[in-house]
């Protein structure tokens, strides 16, 4: 059996200010490239979070946009058929063929008005 002697000239206030052990992490430090990517990683999740609550505070929606004539527009998602063009597309939505091709350019962010047969477009359509 062992024993274990317990020095009594130590009371409980002068083992408590007894300074701790040292952490086992205190020699890891950062090489540049690791401060780099987390400075990144925290740049990037900063803007997303900001990002994402503009978004809940503005009230954009996908799905649910005023238009300015008519009712509610919603937005539906088609996929481009060969021989099709961003004017017949827009023929078929009714009303305002230049106003909806502009509609469609803006929705889909489209640099050029050439579509090519297989593209997904987001087009407005009314209730």
């Amino acid at each position: 059996m062992t024993t274990y002697a317990i020095p009594t000239s130590l009371t409980s206030v002068q083992m408590a200010q007894k300074p701790l052990k040292k952490s086992a992490f205190r020699g890891v430090r950062l090489t540049k490239r690791g401060r780099l990517i987390s400075r990144i990683a925290l740049v990037a999740s900063m803007s997303i979070l900001i990002a994402s609550g503009y978004s809940a505070l503005s009230g954009v929606s996908a799905d649910t946009s005023e238009s300015g004539k008519g009712g509610r527009e919603h937005l539906e998602v088609i996929v481009v058929a060969p021989g099709e063009s961003l004017w017949s597309i827009a023929k078929l939505l009714g009303g305002n063929q230049e106003e909806n091709v502009a509609r469609i350019i803006e929705l889909n962010a489209l640099t050029t008005p050439s579509l090519s047969a297989g593209t997904r477009l987001i087009i407005p359509t009314r209730e």
